[in-house]
């Protein structure tokens, strides 16, 4: 630990525009042994990128020190001003509200009245591991005169643990109060994303009740435990099959090569006239590289992955009012049910873009693709993939095969 550390994060000096051309470095300072530091984060930076930026840059200037408390502490005090790269659609795909209220402040008063307050802002769908982390790491480097005062412990190890929970408690209810129990959207791959993300940020739901647009890498496992989500539940042969064409017709031939078995995959799926071609002289070849998962695949490189790498199956079964899905299959129906009824949508216009696409299967389509499933479950029964199949099938049926509406 770092006892005698006065670690200061002072409010970022550098607030830009999201539209600025030339952006300049999110600045901010450590004060160390009473002499300030100046550190320099990429605006464009996400947290994972900041975070190692800091911790080296720690590494460096403070021998010995915890530099992971340090960078954690450091990446929020440079969130406010750093944005992240966003889809070339983005544009079409939100407005401004969606990121109403993306950043939550945080401050604790410190020392004597008129000192400036100690100050943090945080992501509002920051994790649970990760809002709690960042609660540790603030801890840690608050003033000794602060947690005994709070918590009554002169001993530094206790005090800071003390401490840490009790900011834990008031950064979950900081989180709280900035989401305003408002709903997000999770974009399972290949399950209408981009349609329904124009109909959120255009679904004239109230300036203060909008909905949360999230992108592709957000997940229900990626969001605080108390948030309320929306998604499309799509049949997995549907998926499956929209999956293999958009990775040999469409725009996957770059983000096939970011894995070896992406890229085998698409070479596979491009030595056959069609996907439906291949699905049926190629299943073990498809089951090897396309339904065979490694640890770079993430949601956002691989639209083959199973619906639960975005669900939380055991969630969703046990919290209905707050774990909504809304059925692909009847699409348009069911989000002017939802929008009306928990957006408070005043009214509902058509959806855009629903299933033009050549790639939406039909009926013969969905029987390769079963074939090829049939395959690999009895042939991989271990794989990810296998493993995951029926519960993506529950989570769909669960959705779809209901007669009522939301």
């Amino acid at each position: 630990m770092w006892p005698r550390a006065a670690f200061l994060l002072a409010t970022v000096l550098a607030e830009q525009r999201y539209d600025n051309p030339e952006r300049k470095p999110c600045l901010a300072e450590i004060t160390h042994d009473g002499v300030a530091h100046p550190i320099s984060v990429d605006p464009d930076a996400n947290d994972d990128l900041a975070r190692d930026a800091i911790a080296e840059w720690a590494s460096v200037t403070f021998p010995g020190a915890d530099v992971q408390h340090i960078a954690e502490a450091g990446v929020a005090a440079t969130r406010s001003c750093r944005t992240y790269s966003h889809p070339a659609n983005w544009d079409l795909m939100v407005d401004a509200r969606s990121f109403a209220a993306s950043r939550c402040p945080y401050e604790i008063p410190v020392g004597k009245e008129g000192n400036p307050p100690w100050k943090v802002q945080f992501g509002v769908e920051a994790s649970d591991a990760r809002r709690d982390a960042l609660a540790d790491a603030f801890a840690a480097v608050l003033p000794h005169a602060l947690f005994v005062s709070q918590c009554g412990e002169t001993a530094l190890e206790a005090g800071q643990k003390c401490l840490a929970g009790l900011l834990r408690d008031d950064l979950l209810m900081r989180q709280k109060s900035c989401d305003n129990n408002r709903w997000h959207f999770v974009h399972v791959a290949k399950s209408a994303g981009t349609t329904m993300a124009h109909a959120l940020a255009h679904s004239n739901a109230p300036e203060v009740f909008p909905p949360r647009l999230q992108v592709m890498s957000v997940t229900m496992y990626s969001l605080p435990r108390f948030v309320r989500v929306v998604f499309v539940a799509r049949d997995p042969l549907q998926r499956l099959t929209s999956a293999a064409r958009y990775w040999r017709d469409g725009d996957g031939y770059r983000a096939s090569r970011i894995t070896t078995n992406t890229g085998l995959c698409y070479d596979n799926l491009r030595a056959h006239a069609s996907v439906d071609e291949a699905f049926v002289k190629a299943p073990f070849a498809l089951s090897t590289t396309c339904l065979n998962f490694t640890r770079e695949d993430t949601v956002e490189t691989n639209p083959f992955l199973p619906i639960q790498r975005w669900i939380n199956r055991t969630k969703f079964l046990a919290q209905p009012k707050r774990i909504v899905g809304l059925c692909y299959d009847r699409l348009q129906s069911d989000w002017e049910a939802f929008a009306i009824k928990n957006l408070r949508a005043a009214s509902v216009a058509p959806l855009k873009n629903l299933n033009p696409s050549p790639r939406h299967p039909s009926p013969e389509d969905l029987a390769g693709a079963s074939k090829l499933v049939a395959f690999h479950l009895s042939e991989f029964p271990a794989s990810e993939y296998a493993l995951a199949y029926p519960g993506d099938r529950a989570i769909f049926e669960r959705v779809c095969d209901s007669l009522e509406l939301l």
